[in-house]
Parts: C-alpha cells; structure tokens; sequence
C-alpha cells in the first residue's frame, strides 16, 4: 500500500531520549531507529485504520531544525478528513513531552 504525506507537525525543544520516549508513548508507536545512530531519522511508526483507509503516522527526528516532525500520511482510500482526532492526540502528546508546535504543514 501506498501512502501520501498529508500534515507534518513541527515540534521544537529537546532532541533527546525523554521526549522521543513520551511521544512514542503517547502515540503508540512502534519504536524505530536507534537514537544515538546518526543515520537513522524515524524513531517510530503506528497505522490507524480509517474507514475504509489508513492513516500512517511517524515520529522523525530532524537534525537540521534540531526537533521532532510528527507526520500523518494517507493510503489511497483515507479522506483527509478523518485527520482532526489523530491531530488532537499528536497536539496532546506534544504538550505531554514539553515540546511546542512550531508549525503545521498541509500537503495535497
């Protein structure tokens, strides 16, 4: 299956352990990556089923802006908007790991 980005959140404050931790947590994600390898940008992943789609969400550390990107993307039956309930959750669990949301890209 096949999915497109459809959001990614921008998340700034400590690229560490602590807070990748709590958002894998808060999200259910399925932990990926090793933090202390350099190489490795996702550090978790969980598919949603939409109706009659998926939602995919990853965790993504990004170095160049030194945060955190939490991104939703969608298989090719999902509706953009079955989006809101998942954007809440990641707005929860940002909070919850004392990140703060610098922007919010839409794609599509």
């Amino acid at each position: 299956m096949a999915f497109s980005r459809a959001v990614a959140y921008k998340l700034s404050g400590p690229l560490d352990q602590a807070p990748m931790h709590s958002l894998r947590t808060s999200l259910a994600l399925t932990p990926e990556g090793r933090f202390t390898d350099d190489q490795d940008e996702i550090f978790g992943r969980r598919v949603v089923p939409v109706g009659d789609g998926q939602v995919q969400i990853r965790l993504l550390r990004d170095d160049v802006r030194e945060g955190w990107e939490v991104d939703l993307s969608l298989d090719g039956d999902a509706r953009p908007d079955v989006l809101a309930p998942i954007e809440e959750e990641i707005l929860a669990a940002a909070a919850a790991a004392g990140l703060t949301v610098e922007g919010v890209l839409r794609l599509g």
